[in-house]
């Protein structure tokens, strides 16, 4: 693939990062994980193909690189900001809960069926 090709795709996950950042401002996680998903995706073609591309990259082409790279950067950054919250508010509830089936094994001495 040549660089163009693969300036696509950086712009592709520049856009969906992009978006995922739009969804979780608003809270919106489901839609961050399917959009999280398409990253992914996109992520693996760069993987692959950037070995084959590193010759073609000229210095406009590598300075337009390192722009997509430092927006998709900071909107992660961003992201994972805004997901620290509902991932600790997760942890919190796991943790209650394994709290609250080890009162039950204590309690009643067989380990419940959940």
């Amino acid at each position: 693939m040549d660089c163009q090709g693969m300036l696509a795709i950086y712009a592709n996950v520049a856009g969906i990062t992009e978006q995922m950042l739009a969804a979780a401002r608003c809270g919106d996680w489901e839609h961050v994980t399917t959009l999280e998903t398409s990253c992914a995706s996109q992520i693996a073609i760069l993987k692959t193909e950037e070995a084959s591309a590193a010759a073609a990259w000229t210095g406009e082409a590598i300075q337009d690189k390192a722009r997509l790279i430092q927006q998709i950067l900071s909107d992660y950054s961003e992201i994972r900001q805004l997901t620290e919250p509902q991932v600790a508010q997760l942890l919190e509830l796991i943790d209650n809960r394994h709290t609250a089936e080890r009162k039950l094994v204590q309690a009643y001495g067989s380990d419940p069926d959940f």
